[in-house]
């Protein structure tokens, strides 16, 4: 079975409620290790299904779009940068 992303709302003992995204095969299976980080009761909404490339707004979103092509390219410069101040350096 392949493994898919599951957002849920729980809540949170002296705090807000939280939408929180698990990893799992199943939504029973979402559901239950959901409980048992945060105990039974917990789960306010969900398990839904995140589509491909997704995520909300809730969460995070996905990986996909222009923040995370600019955080890309700029750690990749960064790392030429590095490799570049080593070489001549010597």
């Amino acid at each position: 079975m392949a493994v898919k992303i599951y957002e849920v709302k729980i809540k949170v003992p002296k705090g807000m409620p939280q939408w929180i995204q698990v990893q799992a095969n199943s939504i029973n299976n979402a559901r239950q290790m959901v409980e048992a980080q945060y105990g039974k009761g917990c789960i306010l909404g969900g398990p839904k299904e995140v589509r491909e490339g997704g995520g909300s707004k809730r969460t995070g979103g996905g990986t996909k779009g222009p923040g995370c092509l600019a955080f890309i390219l700029a750690s990749a410069l960064i790392g030429l940068i590095a490799i570049a101040y080593n070489f001549f350096k010597e």
